[in-house]
């Protein structure tokens, strides 16, 4: 969670949809003194190693932990971490890939090692192959996920009570939002927003969806998330009426 008090903006990280780019984005070029920011990594515990890791523990909030970094608009507002009437912004993402890329990242990552003890951030059975894959996500999630955030719903992060606040971004149109927001608050941009999933060591989860999936354990997964895949296409269709492009 990123609080740009001078733009009365909060930026509510929901896991896999291009969160962690974003928050560094906002730390690198739009939090000011008095402005807020959880963590942002695992590893951002153990050793800061880039300039935005420093402005992320300057902005830190007073007993966050990496968990919280993930936290709601309801929880944000309810432990008064950000003002009711603050503009909430948060991304959404397809489902079916969301999940995948869940696997596939969590297929990369090894335990670190923290001051007094370590912190397992992978389960053994994360190994990246189809298989495992497919007799993970049959319940509709990647059941083996030990992070609760990683699998809470997508439409949760931006609930107040019952109803929804702020405005949904589109996962697969980041960079247009990225430039709206830049023109909407003339931004003066000191390091760009860096490129989502493009990675090297990223495997995308766009082109291997039909690889990881049956048709049937798709149905499943778009069932388990009807609510997230419902919300998805909305918001999609709402951003691409308006021109906006893929990333």
């Amino acid at each position: 969670m990123q609080y740009m008090k001078q733009l009365n903006n909060v930026f509510i990280r929901v896991p896999k949809t291009g969160s962690e780019a974003l928050a560094k984005f906002f730390i690198d070029n739009v939090l000011e003194s008095g402005d807020k920011s959880t963590i942002l990594l695992e590893r951002e515990i153990i050793k800061p190693k880039h300039k935005w890791q420093e402005y992320s523990i300057q902005f830190k909030i007073e007993g966050n932990n990496y968990h919280k970094s993930h936290m709601t608009a309801q929880y944000a507002i309810d432990n008064n971490l950000v003002p009711m009437d603050a503009k909430f912004i948060a991304t959404i993402r397809d489902p079916i890939e969301k999940q995948l890329s869940l696997y596939l990242s969590n297929s990369r990552l090894k335990s670190v090692k923290n001051t007094n003890k370590k912190v397992r951030l992978k389960p053994s059975l994360f190994n990246g192959s189809i298989e495992t894959f497919r007799e993970e996500i049959e319940k509709g999630f990647i059941e083996i996920e030990i992070r609760p955030h990683q699998n809470q719903f997508q439409y949760e992060f931006l609930k107040y009570k019952d109803a929804y606040i702020g405005t949904w971004w589109c996962y697969d149109y980041i960079s247009s939002h990225i430039e709206e927001f830049i023109k909407t608050y003339d931004i003066q941009v000191k390091v760009p927003l860096q490129k989502i999933n493009q990675s090297i060591r990223t495997r995308k989860s766009k082109e291997f969806i039909d690889v990881y999936y049956t048709p049937e354990l798709k149905k499943i997964v778009s069932e388990y998330h009807k609510k997230d895949l419902e919300l998805y296409n909305t918001v999609r269709d709402h951003w691409q009426t308006k021109g906006y492009s893929i990333i």
